[in-house]
């Protein structure tokens, strides 16, 4: 069950400043380097590959545990903006589909994280990018249709329905959002770039 409620005033200046900062501001987002190490040899002493995904994935549910007022998001309704707070923990990613060498985007949802270990959330991302389009009926849409108004339009409607309706969003979503789909490691790059949104 999702509590929707009426944002604050001061929830709702946030809000607005951050539009404002969004539309007018530039933004200069960085990457922290973190030294993994430990990790990489407590999970090869153990037989598994080490997923700094995986690791991530774990640490922001955790981090929902401890922070419950966290798990949590902003919706632009018919009614003016609502807060969603999610008594579950979800977690969202997207995900490269093999898709028989055509890569495709998709969102995969981790639920309930806090009961599983990291190696099997690593095997849940692992089976997810060799997932069947027909078991992602709005991912195998946007892949295999024209780009035509048609499509777009009901691509937009789907986007519409579930982000303006905090009930209908809870029933799948997730309450954050991580990524790795940065480019990393790439010889002589001297920048690297960050996900914004």
């Amino acid at each position: 069950m999702v509590r929707v409620r009426k944002l604050s005033l001061s929830e709702w200046f946030t809000d607005y400043q951050l539009f404002y900062a969004s539309k007018s501001l530039t933004h200069l987002p960085g990457t922290i380097d973190v030294d993994v190490t430990k990790l990489v040899e407590a999970a090869e002493s153990c037989g598994h590959r080490f997923s700094p995904t995986a690791v991530l994935v774990k640490a922001v549910a955790l981090l929902l545990r401890d922070k419950p007022h966290l798990n949590r998001m902003l919706f632009h309704t018919f009614f003016g903006k609502r807060i969603a707070e999610f008594d579950e923990i979800r977690v969202n990613l997207p995900v490269i589909i093999a898709n028989n060498g055509k890569p495709v985007l998709s969102a995969m949802v981790f639920e309930r994280v806090l009961e599983k270990r990291v190696p099997e959330l690593h095997q849940e991302i692992r089976d997810f990018t060799k997932s069947d389009l027909s078991k992602l009926p709005i991912t195998r849409f946007a892949t295999t249709r024209g780009n035509y108004f048609w499509n777009r339009l009901m691509l937009r409607t789907i986007h519409m329905m579930v982000n303006r309706f905090p009930r209908l969003y809870a029933t799948k979503g997730g309450g954050i959002s991580v990524t790795s789909l940065i480019a990393r490691n790439l010889p002589g790059a001297i920048l690297r770039g960050s996900p914004l949104g």
